[in-house]
C-alpha cells in the first residue's frame, strides 16, 4: 500500500473499489496473523508522500467505515500504517488518539459504528 493511496481513498471516496483490490492481500494477511499470539504483524507501506492527517481525513475514514465501504481490518491496517509512517504528521493531539482507536481495532475489535458516527460530528 502507497500512503498516495490513502490519500487518494479519503479525497474520493469512488477510489475505494480499486484500493480495496489493491490492498486485500494484504488485508487478508494482516487479519490472520492479528489472530495469532507472539506473531508479528507486518504494514507493508510505500512512503511515497509526505501527508498531514486532521480531523477531515479521520472524519473520511469513518464515513467510509460506516458505508461499508472499508472494513474493520482495512480500517485498522490503515491507521497502523499512518501511525508507524515517518511521512505521516498528525495536525493535532485528539487526530492522533482518534488514528490510535482505529490501530487498536483490528486487536480487540472495540472502534464501533456509534465512535464513528461521533468522529464523524465533530468539528474542527
Amino acid at each position: 500500500m502507497r500512503l498516495s493511496e490513502i490519500r487518494s481513498l479519503i479525497k474520493d471516496d469512488k477510489y475505494y473499489i480499486q484500493f480495496n483490490t489493491s490492498i486485500q492481500p494484504e488485508i487478508e494477511s494482516y487479519g490472520a496473523l492479528l489472530k495469532k499470539k507472539g506473531v508479528s504483524v507486518p504494514i507493508l507501506l510505500i512512503e511515497d508522500i509526505i501527508f498531514q492527517v486532521g480531523i477531515n481525513q479521520c472524519r473520511m475514514l469513518c464515513i467510509l467505515f460506516l458505508q461499508s465501504k472499508i472494513g474493520q481490518m482495512g480500517l485498522s491496517y490503515i491507521a497502523n500504517a499512518l501511525q508507524l509512517s515517518e511521512n505521516v504528521t498528525f495536525l493535532n493531539e485528539q487526530t492522533a488518539q482518534i488514528i490510535g482507536e482505529m490501530a487498536e481495532d483490528g486487536v480487540d475489535g472495540t472502534f464501533t459504528l456509534e465512535r464513528a458516527n461521533e468522529i464523524v460530528s465533530m468539528t474542527d
